[in-house]
């Protein structure tokens, strides 16, 4: 089952956004072309230019120092209308992969979409470390939400309103305007795996440390949230 936790991030999508993310999720320890699958790249342009898309050799090893060239290529075009998908791993004895997506949102702010399937990511250590770098994202970055969605669920909110009437998932970070919509002291008190206040003052919350399953406890916290 395919599953995105998207960070919907105030600033205009464009290269230096890209070279950010990239550069700190390559300090965490993910590289280009490692892990279960080669390394590749998408580039969605507008009609008439249309799609780039790029898949590695694998044999050539880890190409991680393509990442700058990928990103100029990207750059080439309307970061406004363009969205650039590039996929990652990580190696060891459990290598993981996933993609990160840079999706524009009107002008002013862009979703960081997280892509990962859950026969690639179905260890609690997978999961944890993909909500890791989730988290170190919102730390680093002016993100105002973030969200689990599975394959089966709608698109992740990106107006106010409709965040602030959305339920709580198994991966969930609410910046600061938000909790003071929503009260910190209500989120600490959920019954989760995990909930992280933030230097910022937002929250991040892990209900469950698995991608699927565990629905009792996400109902629980959902319940208790809304009390």
């Amino acid at each position: 089952m395919e599953f995105d936790i998207d960070c919907i991030c105030d600033g205009p999508p464009g290269p230096t956004l890209a070279h950010q993310v990239l550069y700190l999720l390559v300090s965490r320890g993910c590289k280009y072309n490692v892990g279960t699958y080669p390394g590749h790249y998408v580039i969605t342009r507008p009609q008439p230019d249309g799609t780039t898309s790029h898949t590695e050799d694998e044999e050539r090893g880890e190409l991680t120092e393509r990442l700058p060239e990928i990103v100029d290529e990207y750059a080439s075009g309307d970061p406004g209308s363009t969205t650039l998908t590039v996929g990652l791993g990580e190696a060891g004895d459990k290598p993981m992969s996933f993609s990160v997506a840079f999706v524009p949102v009107g002008d002013d702010r862009t979703m960081i979409s997280f892509k990962a399937d859950t026969v690639d990511i179905e260890s609690e250590s997978h999961f944890l470390t993909l909500s890791e770098h989730v988290a170190e994202i919102c730390r680093r970055l002016d993100v105002t939400y973030a969200a689990y969605r599975s394959e089966h669920m709608g698109p992740t909110p990106r107006d106010w309103d409709t965040i602030v009437d959305t339920d709580l998932q198994r991966i969930t970070y609410f910046g600061p305007d938000l909790i003071d919509e929503i009260g910190s002291k209500r989120l600490r008190s959920v019954p989760a795996y995990e909930v992280t206040e933030l230097d910022d003052g937002g929250v991040f919350v892990i209900v469950t440390p698995e991608p699927t399953g565990a629905d009792n406890a996400l109902e629980t916290a959902r319940d208790q949230l809304s009390e």
